[in-house]
């Protein structure tokens, strides 16, 4: 879980107000990295031997819709695993807490 809030909370974070904002180069870089690292192994890619002894915990949760967006659709970085999951798990719902139906805020919008 900790893992979950934290990638939704970098890109979050980097919104200088509620709406769409630009997302700051040495954020934006960490964190579709870090969406493409996780969507990998999400969609069942084999676990190496040197990553946590094979042994992850999944889960990442209805997270990726707003990182993907902006790093993807209006920035123009590819970001194919990213792109998998986040269609894959669409429409992405909620955790109950704090993420809710970013899909239909954020889905392919390219404002």
């Amino acid at each position: 879980m900790v893992r979950t809030y934290g990638l939704h909370l970098a890109r979050r974070r980097d919104q200088p107000h509620p709406g769409p904002g630009p997302v700051r180069h040495d954020v934006g870089e960490r964190l579709r990295h870090a969406l493409g690292f996780q969507a990998t192994y999400e969609q069942g890619a084999a676990v190496p031997s040197r990553l946590c002894g094979r042994s992850l915990h999944l889960g990442l949760g209805p997270v990726t819709e707003v990182g993907h967006n902006a790093l993807h659709n209006r920035l123009g970085h590819a970001m194919p695993n990213t792109q998998a999951l986040t269609e894959r798990t669409r429409p992405c719902g909620t955790n109950n807490l704090f993420v809710a139906w970013e899909t239909l805020t954020h889905g392919d919008n390219p404002a």
